[in-house]
């Protein structure tokens, strides 16, 4: 499609920037696509191999969606050119780096790969939900003047704009700030990755605990918080969502809205105080 409309892209990082692509379907598709399925329907022979070779990174991979880089080598083998690939799979949100970066972390690093997570529900929180909140996002010129101190869900709906992928790069980046705050090493991944799903995730903060949920009807995401200080809570919200936009999508920006009703989103023309 590009080169049909003259277009070159260009990346300018160190790992990518010497890197010519003439055929996207087997450079790119082909590898994801092994790591980017259904693997109870998709056997291929590399995730055979693969699976002989690191069958506990296999079972990791399809149950946790936890992609281990020396199980992407094995799945990636005769394809060549790996640590292109892992960079890609990065800059375009196909795999997420675990822990800080999993690109400095050697033969050991881990990613997720969002796609793949299970569609299942959280089980309902233990604790008692303190707060909700809803995680809204639009241009800046609509947030800051058009929707001022309150909204309508149904104006949020019609108006709001979620870029794809925000959730699981949102949730990613605050299971980080978790495992970095607990001092966690690289085996903590896996019991942080048991609080994810695909439209859902409860992350613990130290004393703090919160859960989001995705609600694509309306266009936001949905924070209950469980444990600890609310507004220390949102403020890192804040300051995670502006991260993801200010990386994906410049011209947003977000804010957090309290339902008027108390804690419920009664219908579209429930309110929302800014």
């Amino acid at each position: 499609h590009l080169s049909g409309l003259g277009v070159l892209m260009y990346f300018r990082e160190a790992s990518l920037r010497d890197l010519v692509i003439l055929s996207p379907v087997d450079f790119v598709v082909n590898p994801y696509a092994l790591i980017v399925c259904n693997f109870e329907i998709h056997m291929e022979p590399q995730h055979k191999a693969a699976r002989r070779l690191h069958p506990r990174e296999f079972t990791q991979l399809k149950s946790k969606g936890i992609a281990d880089r020396k199980l992407l080598h094995a799945l990636w083998e005769g394809f060549g050119n790996t640590a292109e690939l892992e960079a890609l799979a990065v800059k375009f949100g196909i795999m997420v780096p675990l822990l800080g970066g999993g690109m400095e972390e050697g033969e050991g690093a881990q990613y997720l790969v969002p796609s793949i997570l299970s569609q299942e529900a959280l089980p309902s929180p233990v604790q008692q939900v303190r707060y909700v909140g809803y995680l809204v996002m639009a241009d800046r010129d609509t947030l800051r003047l058009d929707w001022g101190g309150c909204v309508t869900a149904r104006v949020v709906q019609r108006q709001g704009f979620m870029p794809m992928g925000i959730f699981s790069r949102l949730t990613i980046k605050s299971v980080t700030l978790w495992q970095r705050v607990l001092g966690s090493g690289s085996q903590g991944a896996g019991a942080d990755v048991s609080w994810l799903r695909a439209h859902e995730a409860q992350i613990h903060l130290g004393a703090h605990a919160f859960r989001l949920s995705l609600d694509s009807d309306l266009g936001c995401i949905k924070v209950q918080i469980l444990v600890g200080n609310t507004l220390s809570i949102v403020q890192a919200l804040r300051e995670i969502c502006g991260k993801v936009l200010q990386e994906c999508a410049g011209g947003l920006a977000c804010g957090i809205g309290i339902p008027s009703e108390g804690g419920r989103m009664d219908g579209i023309d429930a309110g929302l105080g800014l």
